[in-house]
């Protein structure tokens, strides 16, 4: 089923294996039309367009998970153009996976996309089965890196609490001059709590 909002996009049936939103950056339309088709059987959402600007404003309107960007054959300018297309939506931390289609005689620069930030390069004409094997993997990556950053704000979050903790413990105990009993009503928590917490933070010698 296609859907036209501001871009073109194709919305896959229920029995969608991946909950996730491809976004296909192709303008020859013979190839547009065949990853479109390829992309909706295993995904939610396929959105198709082009133009870089309008490719983030996208970004930041939608969860994209997956750009499927193709390269075609440029000149050494335009694959700088491209590296610092890919160097840009890697740095805006949102964890989208760019997998790059390149022609067999673009190996190298499939490469230096890898290095620029792209999950991994696809050399035309593709392999349906082996396309589709890379679109999961950058899916599943893209998800455990989520998962990764995620804890890993979480154990900021923590650390941050706990340094907090930490700072209104001894400002009590400070102001109760050690009296531990006194402390712990002031803070509003058992003697037993603060003695236990005191330990933690070495705040008893």
């Amino acid at each position: 089923m296609q859907q036209i909002i501001e871009y073109q996009s194709f919305t896959k049936a229920k029995t969608m294996k991946n909950k996730g939103i491809v976004l296909i950056s192709e303008k020859n339309k013979g190839y547009l039309s065949a990853l479109s088709i390829l992309v909706q059987k295993e995904f939610e959402e396929v959105i198709t367009e082009s133009d870089k600007e309008r490719i983030m404003q996208i970004l930041q309107d939608k969860e994209v998970d997956i750009i499927v960007l193709d390269t075609g054959i440029n000149t050494v300018s335009q694959q700088k153009e491209h590296l610092d297309f890919i160097r840009e939506i890697s740095s805006a931390g949102k964890e989208i996976q760019i997998i790059v289609l390149t022609n067999f005689s673009q190996n190298s620069f499939g490469m230096e996309a890898v290095n620029a930030g792209a999950f991994d390069f696809v050399p035309k004409p593709w392999n349906n089965e082996k396309f589709i094997v890379t679109l999961k993997n950058a899916f599943r990556m893209r998800k455990l890196s989520l998962e990764l950053n995620k804890k890993d704000t979480m154990e900021r979050e923590l650390q941050t609490l706990e340094q907090m903790e930490r700072k209104m413990m001894e400002m009590a105990l400070e102001k109760c001059n050690g009296n531990v009993t006194l402390a712990a009503g002031l803070l509003g928590i058992t003697r037993q709590t603060l003695y236990n917490k005191g330990k933690k933070y070495n705040l008893f010698k």
